[in-house]
Order: structure tokens, then sequence, then C-alpha cells
């Protein structure tokens, strides 16, 4: 069968004989995956080097490079072989090595130099995976400084080649006219805002069996929706014998795959579910139909958390056009679209590359090995990190040990790099094997690798690891209530239904490789210290449960986390969380293992530190002091503090003081009229910078003024052993001191001869306060500030009660006084009561005799 590519091979060899960069655009089903490869080994300039090919998903390596061997007519392995994470094929003929993109990326940082390699295809560029993007950069890096004769081409079905472009010297770019047949679009909506994903595509699946003849390819976001189609769709509506249901996703089991890839038998139609695995790379033979739900399926990382979560988003139009033209490879075809048209527009271009969205761990840690990471710009990228994401992502390194403070790789890093998994999880394999516990961390880092391997009956849950592992290494392939008793220790568990066969197997596998590359052997350990091994890969998330009924436990990086509901796991006073659904404030613990606070204080006392918290109690109005030994955020232990810092003590009572305002204070007359004084004289006197006694000035300035004077001093009650006065007057120098007494002095001297205290209150006039028959005689109205400032007189009567209130007593005597006079001359006849009180003299008893 003649493909659309096999026209421009001409001119592709050309292109690749004289420059080093080709970018190659073929839409999909131009057979560039399985043609281009095999017409370039006879390439002069190949030199009868290897060429490597990279596939976005395990299925589309391998089902490459069986479609390459058949066209070959030789077994896989031979010329054409591949190699990823859970298999491979490959021997000493192999020329062509389809591989996944992360393999590449250990390859690469293997052989540098790319011994015995002439080509590097990158295929289905445009999907944008976070391991294109860095093995392009790596790629580039070597063709630059360490092989000039490598070439590199791109193989892309929607990316702009214009976009790609930047990054090479003058490449050649290639375009290749597709044979894509017609393809009718209809557009679907929801029979109601509230119909379930599930329930509208198998409603359009039956639409589909209706009309039109061929098998049908439904793209959904995930495994869940897939399942669950599948069981409506058997419950929904009776199925002919002619069709046949397969899911495909990438965790499915390899028979499953290739039944879900292969062609239906004679007469026969299948309805394929599938993720967005199957949107490229991939040829399923006699599709015609498409349904597309529109949405995927990504990890999100948000570096607010530092935690990644799977989010159900919206395709890009690239992605739905991809998706579409599956139905027209090999005759006319109709596309089902879940969404009204008008929606179109509201669609991204192009999806969002996974650099700019993921966790950048892992590619910190590969650049470490490269060249450091202290920048990323020494490398080219058509994305570059974002600046964020890299830096929390370094920081995480330098926490684990991998990286030292100039960004290189530590031997510690160089072990986590050979793990082949996260930093996170290689950290944790590495130490529990210091520990004798390496074999649990390869299960348990096998097992975070890949989906549940327990089928929950409808709206159940379990999230204790240890019954997982426990599974894993029982050999059962089903659950019943005895073995489930057994495997927990406790309680039987009826709302567990199975075990999936595919991921256990793949599971063991990948547990499996884990010891291979670390050197750790097959041995058993016991599930309860799982943990502790979590621990090691996540110390941030070791939580401790809060008090109460609520199953909510505190982590150490400071975030709550909940159980959806009681589990018995959920009664255990430390965990380590594994998985989390971070989507909302509080996050839902989703996969976690016990540990005890002895376990804390053995395997992770480095990060145990002590507190001295010595804080202020509002509601005891004292000061309290307490010791805690904190790991994170978590409180392991408090006790009271037997001697607390007295500098920590002052600040907690200056907290208090600042929190409930001056009024806190016991402010007795003195310093009250301190205050006061001090107040008036910096407003008159603008040359000497006295200070400002303003409440908010004070409680600003409390160090200065009242720290020193609070030796002994705890609680609420203790605050009137406080000399306020001296605190105050601390703030005045030598001059300041001298000035105050002269104009804004504590007393006056009234014309009986007696010295009058003066009331003075912040912001006020001086108030002084003396009887009648002691002001006789007095012409002028007294002063305060050097005469500026006239004082407010309170006229007592001779029992000392007010009477009148002037600011003029001369004004007074003319006027008010014999008001005064009449209204106290017969209350007081034995007092002195003159006609003209400014021509006699005062006294400060009864009425002279004469």
């Amino acid at each position: 069968m003649n493909l659309p590519v096999e026209k421009i091979l001409p001119q592709l060899k050309e292109a690749l004989a004289k420059g080093a960069s080709v970018i190659l655009k073929a839409p999909p089903g131009a057979g560039k995956t399985t043609v281009v490869p095999t017409a370039l080994l006879d390439e002069p300039w190949l030199k009868d080097k290897r060429i490597i090919m990279l596939e976005p998903r395990r299925l589309a390596a391998r089902s490459a490079a069986y479609r390459m061997s058949d066209n070959l007519g030789e077994p896989v392995g031979k010329t054409v072989g591949y190699r990823t994470r859970t298999d491979s094929k490959i021997s000493r003929d192999t020329r062509i090595e389809v591989v996944t993109e992360g393999i590449f990326t250990r390859q690469i940082l293997n052989n540098p130099e790319l011994e015995n390699v002439g080509l590097v295809i990158f295929d289905e560029f445009h999907e944008r995976s976070i391991h294109t993007d860095l093995g392009l950069a790596f790629a580039l890096d070597v063709q630059a400084n360490l092989r000039e004769d490598l070439k590199i081409l791109i193989m892309s079905a929607t990316l702009d080649p214009e976009k790609i472009a930047v990054l090479f010297d003058k490449p050649a770019i290639v375009s290749c006219e597709g044979r894509m047949f017609e393809v009718k679009t209809e557009y679907m909506i929801k029979s109601s805002i509230r119909e379930w994903m599930e329930d509208f595509m198998t409603r359009a699946i039956g639409k589909a069996l209706e009309e039109e003849k061929g098998s049908v390819l439904c793209f959904l976001p995930g495994v869940g929706e897939i399942r669950r189609t599948e069981d409506r769709i058997r419950a929904g509506f009776k199925i002919p014998d002619d069709i046949v249901i397969c899911p495909l996703y990438g965790d499915l089991d390899k028979k499953e795959q290739d039944a879900a890839i292969r062609p239906a038998s004679d007469g026969r139609r299948k309805i394929v579910l599938a993720t967005s695995i199957a949107e490229s790379s991939i040829t399923i033979d006699g599709v015609s139909v498409i349904i597309d739900s529109g949405l995927s399926r990504k990890s999100i990382f948000d570096p607010r958390t530092g935690m990644s979560h799977l989010e159900t988003v919206r395709v890009s139009r690239a992605s739905a056009d991809q998706r579409r033209g599956r139905a027209g490879r090999t005759g006319p075809g109709k596309c089902y679209r879940l969404w009204a048209e008008n929606e179109n527009s509201m669609m991204p271009e192009y999806d969002v590359p996974e650099i700019l969205e993921s966790d950048l761990a892992n590619l910190a840690l590969s650049l470490a090995e490269w060249g450091g990471t202290q920048s990323v710009s020494y490398l080219k990228w058509l994305d570059e990190p974002p600046t964020a994401k890299f830096a929390q992502s370094v920081e995480l390194l330098k926490e684990l040990g991998a990286i030292d403070e100039k960004g290189k790789i530590t031997p510690h890093g160089k072990k986590m790099l050979a793990a082949g998994t996260h930093p996170r999880l290689a950290n944790m394999i590495i130490r529990s094997a210091h520990i004798g516990l390496g074999s649990l961390a390869c299960d348990i880092a096998a097992m975070l690798e890949e989906r549940d391997l327990i089928k929950f009956r409808t709206g159940a849950r379990d999230s204790d690891l240890r019954l997982r592992l426990d599974l894993l290494r029982s050999g059962r392939a089903a659950l019943d209530e005895s073995a489930v008793s057994r495997t927990d220790g406790s309680a039987n568990r009826p709302y567990l239904e199975r075990i999936d066969d595919s991921v256990k197997w793949r599971i063991k596998t990948f547990s499996e490789e884990f010891r291979r590359r670390m050197g750790i052997g097959n041995k058993d350990c016991d599930s309860a210290m799982a943990g502790v091994v979590l621990g090691f890969a996540y110390p941030d998330r070791i939580a401790k449960r809060r008090e109460g009924e609520e199953p909510i436990y505190l982590l150490s990086c400071g975030r709550a986390a909940k159980f959806a509901n009681h589990e018995p796991i959920s009664r255990e006073e430390f965990l380590t969380i594994a998985e989390l659904d971070d989507k909302d404030k509080d996050a839902k613990i989703l996969l976690a293992a016990p540990l005890t606070l002895k376990d804390i204080e053995k395997y992770f006392v480095s990060g145990i530190r002590k507190l001295e918290m010595v804080e202020w109690n509002d509601r005891g109005g004292s000061v309290e002091a307490l010791g805690r030994r904190m790991f994170g955020e978590i409180i392991l232990e408090e006790y009271p503090l037997k001697n607390p810092d007295k500098h920590k003590i002052a600040s907690a009572i200056l907290f208090g003081i600042r929190k409930g305002g001056l009024s806190i204070l016991e402010w007795k007359d003195e310093a009250e009229n301190l205050r006061g004084r001090i107040g008036l004289v910096s407003r008159i006197d603008k040359k000497n910078n006295w200070p400002d006694m303003s409440d908010a000035a004070l409680l600003e300035n409390l160090e200065e003024w009242l720290l020193p004077f609070l030796g002994g001093i705890r609680r609420v009650s203790d605050f009137g052993k406080i000399n306020l006065s001296e605190a105050l007057k601390s703030m005045l120098d030598w001059k300041q001191k001298d000035l105050l007494e002269k104009l804004a002095p504590t007393h006056l001297k009234v014309p009986s001869g007696s010295m009058n205290r003066l009331n003075y209150r912040e912001g006020e006039t001086p108030v002084l306060s003396v009887r009648v028959q002691e002001l006789f005689g007095a012409r002028e109205h007294p002063c305060v500030g050097g005469g500026k400032i006239p004082v407010l007189i309170k006229i007592l009567s001779p029992s000392m009660r007010p009477v009148q209130t002037t600011s003029d007593l001369p004004g007074f005597w003319s006027s008010s006084y014999q008001l005064v006079k009449k209204d106290l001359k017969g209350r007081y006849p034995k007092h002195f009561w003159p006609e003209n009180p400014m021509e006699v003299a005062p006294t400060r008893g009864l009425k002279p005799r004469n």
C-alpha cells in the first residue's frame, strides 16, 4: 500500500544528506512513523550507525517496531527493535531502536556522545512531553559541541514547523500532503446539564452504531470513565454478537492493547474506548467513526503546594483535529463531537507543553548531571522551564542531598538518577536500603508509579498502603473476605472487589527493575514499616492527626488534609501520605501508611527542631512559655519552659500591649500628668525634638521606652509594678527635663501662697483646681509654657467642690463672681466674700476678724 510520505522520501533524504537538522510535517496516516526510519537505513551519511526514534508512549513504541518489522518481513528485535521501561526487544543486529522518551533521556546521559548513533528521530513532537523537550535540548547540545555529524529529524502532525525551526541553524523543512478521506463532523450537546459524561458517551455510541458502519473509536479522559462507560454500554442496551468492546489505555495489559489495535475479525465491529493514547502514533484498523468527548486528563504541578494533581481539561483544537483524522485514514468517516460547534472558539489552539505545567524535579536532576542547575539557558528550549517551578525543584533536590549548593550533582544524586524514577522515590529506595528496607521501598516506588491495583466496589475506598503491599505479595488474583481479613490483620473489608492483575504484574516488573538497578535483594520486609519508607520520599507529607472526631491531619509542610470518610487508618496519630487529591483547600488523602512518634524520632531526627514558644495569651492575660519539639509544622511534644528567655518574655509582653492598647497598662496620675506635660511642651517648643506622646507613637516605640522597665513582669496583674513615669522620662535628655520643669511645672503657686497641683492630660489644657478665696487679689490669669498657655482654672467652693471653670480670671471677677458669691455666701457664711475680690488679700481659711 502506497503511503503519502513515500512521495517526499527523495526530498527528505536529500535534506538529511545536506544538513544536520530536518523538520518533517506530515498529517496523521501519512506513514511517517513506519516508513521514514526504514527508508533511511541505507543512506551513506548514516554509515551503518543506528537510528533512535522517540515515541511518546510504550504502546506507540511497541506498535511502531512491530509494524516496521512486519514490513521488512523480520521478527521484532532484528533490524527493528524497541525499548520501553517494562519491555525490550533489542539485538546486536538492531539498527532502528524505537524507545520511549524517558528511555532516551537515560541513554543520552549514559552516552553523551551518542556513540554509534547517526540519527535521532523525534516522532509526534507536537505532543511536547517534558521528556521530548529535554531529550531534544540534550541532542542539540551534543550536535553543537560533540557530534557535528549527528542528524536530528523532527516529525510532527500539527505543530507549525517555523516555530520549531528557531531551535536549529537553518533547518530544512519538508512537508507531506496527507491521504485523508472525507470525515463528516456532527456536534452533539448534552440532554441536560446533569447528564454524566459516561451517559452522554453511551448515548452517542448508540447513535453511531445505528447511523454508521465500521468500528468506533471513542476518546475519554481517563480509565475511570472508560470502565464506567463500558458498564453503561453493557447495561444500557443489548450488544449484538458482531460487536466487541475493547478498552485501550497505557496501563492496560499488552494482550488487551493488541486486541484493541488489531482489526476486528470478518464481519465484526469494535467499540474501542480509549484515552488520548489513541490520538497519534498507533493505527487502529477498521475505524471509520470517532466519538470525541473533547476531554483529556493531565498532571498539573502546583508550586504553591509542591504537589501534582490530575486535572480533566479541554483538549486543544489541534488535538481535536488529530482525533477527528483517525476516522479518515482508510476511507470516508464520521466524527461525533460531544460539544457545541460554537465551543470550538473557546478551545486553545494547541495543548500547553508539559514542561510549563509539570513537576520539574526529574528534569532538574538530569540537568544537574548534564551541566548543572545554576541556569537552564546553556541549552536550547522551545519553551524554557518556568523559573519559579524550576527553582522549587532545585531546592527539593538540595533537601534530598541530590545536588550541592552550586547546583552540581552529588554521589547520592548520581545513585538517584540511576534508579530511573522520580527523585523522591529514588531517595526513598536508597535511604531505605541503608536500613534493610530496600526491597519494601522498591515495591512502594513501583506501586506509586502505577494506578491502584485494587478495584473497589462503588463508593468504597481504603487508603491504607499496607493492604496493597500485602495483596501484592499474596499471589491471589481475587479477594474474598477471609483473604482480606488475613491481609489486614483486623476487620474484614467486603467493599473490595478484585485485584487488577495487569497492574499487579507491572508493579512487580517495575519493582524487580528497581532492585536490579540498585543492587537490592528480593527480601520480604514487614509492611508495617511502609510509613517510615514513605517518609524518605515525602518528609513534607508526614502528618499528625488533629484532635476531634473529624479525620483531619496537619502535614509537616503546613497544609491540612483529610479522609473523605472514616477508615481504620484514619484513627492513626501519625501518617505518611503518598497520594493526595489536591484540588480543594483541604486535600483529600487517597493513599497513606502509618508510622509512630518513635519512628519519627529514630529515622527523621535531623528534621526535628526545638522551639521556645514564649507568647502572649490573651485569654489568660499573661505570658505563656512553652517548649516544643517540631517536625516541620507538626508539634511532636509540648511542655512548660522552666527558665524562658527574658528577652522573649519582654517581647511577648510588648506584643500583648500592642494588641490590647495602652489602656491595658496601669496609668497612675503622675505618669498621665507627665505624658500630658511632655505633649504640651512639644507643641510649643519645636527646637528640641520632643518625643511624640500619642498612643500610636508610644505603641510603635515600646522597645525604646518601656522594654527596659519590664523586669519581673509576666502578666496583666503585674502591670501596676511598672514605673511608667520613669519609663517616659527615659525618653528625655537632661536639657529636655530641665525645660519640662520650667515650661510645664507640676505645681503652680496661687495668690494665697499654696502650691497647687496642675493636672495635665495628653492633648488637653492643663487644669488648676483652687478654692476661690485663695485667688483673691489676682489680677492676671495664671499661665504655663513660658506664659503662652493659660491654664483652665477649676474654681472650688470652701468644701472643695467645683463651682465654675474659667480661662479668664479677670473676666470671672468682673462677671460670674457675683453670681457665685450670691449662691455660696449663705451656705458658707463664715468665709470671706468681698465685693471687690481683686482688691483684697487672699485667704486660706475663714474670714478675717477685722
